[in-house]
């Protein structure tokens, strides 16, 4: 039985190297050759003396999503791996900072609801921030035209622990029963084959298991996926005289 779970740990190494490389060979390879067409491009027309502005403005635009995937891999790096420095962080504070960064969407009506809740310690990294940009960025994303969010905080119980919930709720479009079983996975159609463009969620479920929590998406209004989502995240509260 020992030899089995250290065989299946092996296998699930292996895999999670396979999937690294794969991103960063593949797809950085992928993008490299893209942006390396348009300066192309770009070089050949100013030869002739014309210029056109989309020749250069798209190949930054690759090349800075190339190193927000570096930057992605990173932190499942370093959230399935280790190398975090936990430390007692302000769960309240932390929530209205990342709130801040989205008071104004160009070109959009968004509107974000929050009271402002003290305390709430809880242990974790800088990185919990991306929990919840990643949340609140995914409901501005997949959504369109006037788009209500409403975030709240609170103290709960769960097998005599104390937790600190955080709900992120939106009118968005909602997410199908069938979806969120899957949402935050980044592997697709049971093959070990990433789903590039799914890194986001997984970087979230990724983070909060590291801070030995949970992460979940519910219906907004139970039964009725139309009406939007809640995404739930579950943090257990730190301890008193924790560093």
């Amino acid at each position: 039985m020992a030899d089995m779970k250290l065989s299946d740990k092996g296998e699930e190494a292996k895999n999670r190297a396979d999937f690294y490389i794969d991103l960063l060979c593949h797809d950085i390879n992928n993008m490299n050759q893209a942006a390396l067409g348009y300066l192309e491009l770009a070089s050949d027309m100013l030869s002739q003396g014309k210029y056109d502005p989309a020749l250069l403005a798209k190949p930054i635009e690759i090349l800075k999503n190339g190193s927000q995937l570096v930057e992605s891999v990173r932190k499942i790096q370093k959230a399935n791996f280790g190398g975090q420095q936990l430390e007692k962080l302000d769960l309240g504070a932390l929530l209205k900072g990342v709130i801040s960064q989205y008071s104004s969407v160009p070109g959009r009506d968004v509107s974000i609801i929050y009271e402002p809740a003290e305390g709430g310690m809880v242990m974790a990294s800088e990185l919990l921030k991306d929990v919840f940009s990643n949340l609140i960025g995914n409901s501005i994303k997949h959504s369109s035209g006037p788009l209500n969010i409403n975030i709240s905080l609170s103290e709960v119980v769960e097998a005599n622990r104390a937790y600190y919930r955080v709900d992120i709720s939106d009118d968005g479009p909602g997410i199908p029963d069938e979806l969120k079983k899957t949402i935050f996975d980044h592997f697709s159609g049971g093959a070990w084959k990433p789903e590039y463009k799914g890194l986001g969620l997984y970087i979230v479920k990724a983070l909060v298991n590291s801070f030995n929590g949970s992460v979940w998406v519910e219906d907004r209004v139970p039964g009725d996926h139309t009406r939007g989502a809640r995404f739930v995240v579950l943090l257990p509260a730190a301890k008193k005289g924790s560093a």
